[in-house]
């Protein structure tokens, strides 16, 4: 192992455990922490409670692949070739963070969905295909897709999640249930409770099986265990036990739709959910909310089984989502947009030697990567985009970013504490005072040319950078 980073401070008994929790499309302001009273995740609050939380972190890709592969890579999705879902597949031949931990004498464990090679994942019925020890896992359980394991279960199992319903002769239920919210397109009259068994949850079944692997972990090495689980994503399918706590519950009124000054990538966007009635949108915000709660217990468990482990001393807790949610918010759902909806993330770090604390310090999600490795007191990578945040997590008042970026197939965007930029290809350029319009309704990019020119500027430069000594990156390599 390498020597302890001079930002670091001691860690009991050695090199820390490193504990992610992934959520998968929850945004940023949809926790008790964060001031949503709608929500009650007591949990999530406790480890907020406990621990640094960030209130400006921006993903790196708006969309789950891009964005996860970002994280591991630490580079914009721009650099390798991955800027949507369908081309989501992490070049082998690129330095990542997982193998960087495994090389330095960590366990890298991972249960969930990564979606580092998102088309025809997970790949194996046992969740356990060989890409995955290319990848730095030292020990893998690569669950389906739960939307996809539906759609392509009339083939039988398409890895651990649909082979359990198969054994549990619930297959075919669900698979029917979630081919009829698909032809719905999945959440407009499509957000009906959860049609089987709780225990048959996609994250009730996780949780049991991450719970059971942070049990049993060995400890003669330091361990590093991502778990990813599905919610809060469409379809907004909550326990039905749940899902009644939410029936008639108050829900914030969303952002109304207003498309003057938006590009026509957007209007297609809202072009899709233009039926969408306000009942509709409660109902979708009800069960997003009852989604989050039934997230909220399975980390609740986690954390109860890692506080029983000897090293739970020693042991870093993070959290956080790969991308957030519209829930009609701009008449807009799902993610694909560089508005705060769908940008801003939740991320909150507890553990030795971080004091709690708010921390207003702009930050993008793939710089988890560089931090963690400098927390524990790895070398670090050479040529990454992404830049380590461990000063924040020893003060609070620390600065990091002066701004964010964020790219996707057709767009990239920047953030900073008082504006947003969006350039989409071809189309009308968006820029939104966040002083003025923190609700970016209002675009006033042709009012305000200089602004947008620096910002313009910002963004050619940051995606232009040249890093010293970065890997040349194509999808070719994977």
């Amino acid at each position: 192992m390498s020597g302890m980073h001079p930002n670091r401070p001691p860690v009991p008994d050695g090199p820390p455990n490193i504990l992610v929790i992934m959520a998968d499309q929850l945004r940023h302001d949809w926790l008790g922490y964060a001031g949503a009273a709608q929500v009650r995740p007591p949990h999530l609050d406790a480890l907020a409670g406990r621990g640094r939380v960030f209130t400006r972190c921006c993903t790196t890709a708006p969309v789950c692949g891009p964005s996860r592969i970002a994280l591991a890579t630490g580079l914009l999705p721009t650099r390798t070739g991955t800027l949507s879902n369908r081309t989501a597949v992490m070049p082998v031949g690129i330095p990542n963070h997982y193998r960087h931990f495994r090389d330095h004498g960590y366990r890298v464990e991972f249960v969930g969905r990564h979606d580092l090679a998102k088309p025809g994942a997970p790949g194996s019925v046992y969740g356990t295909r060989p890409l995955n020890a290319c990848y730095g896992f030292t020990r893998a359980l690569e669950l389906d897709g739960v939307m996809s394991g539906a759609l392509r279960s009339g083939h039988g199992p398409t890895g651990p999640y649909t082979a359990y319903l198969e054994r549990q002769g619930r297959l075919a239920a669900f698979a029917e249930d979630f081919r009829e919210r698909a032809r719905k397109g999945w959440i407009i009259g499509a957000c009906q409770d959860w049609p089987i068994e709780e225990e048959h949850h996609p994250d009730s079944f996780l949780g049991r099986l991450a719970a059971e692997r942070l049990r049993d972990i060995e400890d003669d090495y330091p361990w590093y265990l991502t778990v990813s689980f599905h919610a809060p994503h469409d379809p907004y399918a909550p326990p039905a036990r749940l899902g009644e706590r939410y029936r008639e519950a108050p829900m914030p009124a969303p952002i109304p739709a207003d498309l003057e000054g938006r590009p026509a990538r957007i209007r297609r966007r809202h072009e899709r959910y233009r039926h969408a009635s306000p009942d509709d949108i409660l109902i979708a915000r009800r069960q997003y909310s009852a989604k989050v709660e039934h997230l909220d217990e399975q980390v609740g468990t986690l954390l109860a089984t890692l506080a029983a482990r000897p090293d739970a001393g020693r042991t870093l807790v993070v959290f956080i989502s790969d991308h957030g949610d519209h829930l009609g918010d701009h008449g807009l759902f799902i993610k694909h947009t560089a508005y705060d909806p769908s940008l801003r993330v939740p991320m909150v770090v507890a553990g030795p030697g971080i004091a709690p604390g708010r921390t207003h310090a702009l930050v993008e999600l793939s710089d988890l990567n560089p931090t963690l490795a400098q927390w524990a007191g790895l070398p670090a990578q050479p040529g990454l985009d992404a830049a380590s945040f461990a000063a924040v997590l020893g003060d609070p008042a620390a600065d990091h970013r002066e701004a964010c970026v964020t790219c996707e197939q057709g767009y990239r965007a920047i953030r900073t504490a008082t504006h947003t930029y969006i350039e989409t290809e071809h189309e009308t350029d968006e820029l939104y005072d966040l002083g003025a319009d923190p609700e970016q309704r209002h675009n006033i990019v042709d009012q305000n040319p200089r602004t947008a020119q620096t910002l313009r500027e910002a963004l050619v430069r940051r995606f232009a950078l040249r890093l010293p000594g970065m890997v040349a990156a194509t999808a070719r390599g994977t």
